[in-house]
């Protein structure tokens, strides 16, 4: 069923471009009548439904929002504020960036229409028993190319979190607050929502930790509720967890609860080692999640074949902290192996 959105505003430029955006690429998820006139909005409303409403903030003090469509208030930045009530959505992006906050704030709301039917956000969990060997960097590659056809998040949920070398971005709203809103029960959705932030390459990207202490404040269960936020709010895509080293409580929950999970060693003498004690002991063989776990060996230098891990070779360009989407495009051999563990999401296989 599709979503049904009324968009008004007297901004006839911004009507006369989100329409031709609508027109020309179409949209599987929602149907949307665009009108520049607010007394025929008003009309529209009385004789017809809308799950979204999607006008200007002059529009909602002059007509009464019918209870069962969610407002979303024309703004410059996407804002959902508790406690609930007040939605704000930034009309000054790409019109994919619009439609995609439009469905985060309905999945806020609670809205009829983010029940309908929806194949969810995967889960993709980025993990190391071994320092160094690029995990960090893999992850955000996936996520890189993930975004170039669908949602993609990235969360670094290390204790000692470092994105810079990635993205420099400033957040509005801190992990800390997330955190402090999941501790007092609040909806998650919400601050989770204001918290995320568009990264390089169409990646929605969350700030980290600022310290040890307040990574270590967060339990395991407060870490999947922090999960089942950021389901509820994207809906769909893929969510790239990029967790710290050691099998600890909480990246045993996310193992667990992940819909696959990508193993990185580098090709050392201490990767390879662990990577065989691994292979070797059957009891963490029986636990759920390693069912779920695919093995990588970053930084090869020499091209071999292994039938039991994806190996990805040694980029120079990496070593000379060049931008990541310039290294994807410029190193073939790295893109084709970030491209196969995309393959691997999108196919279970």
């Amino acid at each position: 069923m599709k979503i049904r959105v009324l968009v008004y505003s007297g901004n006839k430029y911004f009507v006369n471009c989100f329409s031709n955006y609508i027109m020309e690429t179409g949209s599987a998820r929602f149907d949307c009548r665009f009108v520049s006139d607010a007394a025929q909005a008003a009309a529209f409303l009385s004789g017809q439904e809308a799950d979204i409403i999607l006008a200007d903030e002059s529009f909602f003090r002059e007509n009464a929002c019918p209870d069962d469509a969610v407002g979303l208030c024309i703004s410059n930045r996407t804002r959902a504020e508790e406690p609930g009530g007040r939605y704000e959505l930034n009309i000054y992006q790409r019109g994919r960036d619009i439609l995609t906050d439009m469905e985060k704030l309905l999945g806020i709301a609670g809205g009829t229409a983010s029940t309908g039917e929806r194949k969810g956000m995967k889960v993709v969990i980025f993990y190391s028993p071994q320092g160094g060997t690029g995990k960090t960097t893999l992850a955000y590659a996936c996520a890189l190319l993930c975004a170039r056809k669908q949602t993609s998040v990235y969360l670094n949920l290390e204790e000692f979190g470092c994105t810079e070398q990635l993205y420099q971005r400033a957040f509005q709203v801190s992990m800390e607050e997330v955190l402090e809103a999941i501790k007092d029960g609040r909806d998650a959705a919400a601050v989770l929502s204001n918290a995320m932030a568009k990264g390089e390459g169409n990646v929605t990207i969350l700030p980290v930790f600022r310290n040890y202490r307040d990574y270590a404040d967060m339990t395991a269960d407060e870490t999947m509720v922090l999960l089942e936020g950021l389901r509820k709010v994207n809906g769909t895509g893929c969510l790239f967890v990029d967790v710290s080293g050691g099998m600890t409580e909480k990246n045993r929950r996310l193992l667990e609860q992940c819909d696959i999970s990508f193993w990185v060693f580098d090709d050392s003498a201490a990767g390879r080692g662990k990577l065989k004690r691994i292979r070797e002991d059957r009891s963490i063989q029986r636990e759920a999640f390693f069912g779920k776990a695919y093995f990588v060996v970053n930084k090869c230098r020499a091209r071999e074949e292994d039938a039991s891990a994806l190996r990805l070779p040694f980029s120079e360009s990496l070593q000379k902290d060049k931008p990541l989407d310039l290294v994807l495009s410029g190193n073939q051999d790295f893109f084709r192996g970030c491209g196969k563990m995309v393959s691997f999401i999108d196919d279970g296989n």
